[in-house]
């Protein structure tokens, strides 16, 4: 009997370091190679402009369709891959922002990367980016959108979101170029927790109507900066 509890819990553990390792694709690391790999595929599928908004991140931003809601005259262009964050982005910054020259650069923090990552190592790497910005002279401006408290991610993990989000509009004060979007409210329900109503059965996965109600806030602010 001792040894099939010892079995059973050792399987247990074997099982939650897999899911957390090689079948979570969103939350592996990445190598610049890798992430610039998948870039130029992405390019070869579609037109570049010059100037765009460019929409880049990890799975927050694979799903999201922007352009469904933007008028034709807007250029959008996404650019996501499994296990970019804002460290990795800073690190392969030439190829993944500054071969776009970007007038706008969109990056949505995964909730999943936020929940497990330390505050402080978040924002050194968005940090990362704005310095990159500066060391090629570009202009333009980082919309970086707080990771949301989802259905999966509430509760527990509430408190760490809500101070990185706090922190986060701390850190985005200093530089007039960088802004921090706060959309926590257009995915609550009416008792103010995440409505489970826009998300995938995974709890952290928006649904088409929570990216819509995302892209509505995300346009109405760009209208805003015009």
């Amino acid at each position: 009997m001792l040894r099939f509890t010892w079995v059973l819990t050792l399987t247990v553990c074997v099982v939650l370091l897999l899911k957390h390792t090689i079948f979570n694709n969103g939350h592996r690391d990445i190598s610049c190679t890798d992430a610039e790999r998948a870039f130029e595929a992405a390019d070869f599928a579609e037109i570049t402009r010059k100037h765009p908004s460019l929409l880049i991140g990890n799975q927050r931003a694979r799903y999201w369709n922007v352009n469904e809601a933007v008028s034709p005259d807007e250029v959008w262009f996404k650019r996501w891959v499994n296990g970019l964050n804002p460290d990795r982005i800073a690190q392969c910054f030439p190829r993944l922002i500054a071969h776009y020259q970007p007038a706008v650069v969109v990056l949505p923090i995964d909730t999943e990367f936020a929940v497990d990552t330390p505050t402080a190592d978040i924002f050194d790497g968005l940090q990362a980016v704005v310095d990159q910005r500066s060391e090629y002279k570009l202009d333009f401006e980082l919309w970086v959108i707080s990771p949301l408290s989802t259905p999966r991610f509430d509760g527990v993990h509430a408190n760490h979101l809500a101070a990185v989000n706090d922190e986060g509009k701390r850190w985005a004060s200093n530089d007039y170029r960088t802004h921090w979007l706060d959309f926590q409210a257009v995915i609550a329900a009416e008792s103010g927790e995440p409505d489970s109503k826009l998300f995938w059965a995974n709890g952290d996965t928006l649904s088409n109507a929570g990216y819509r109600r995302l892209t509505e806030r995300l346009v109405a602010f760009s209208n805003g900066r015009k």
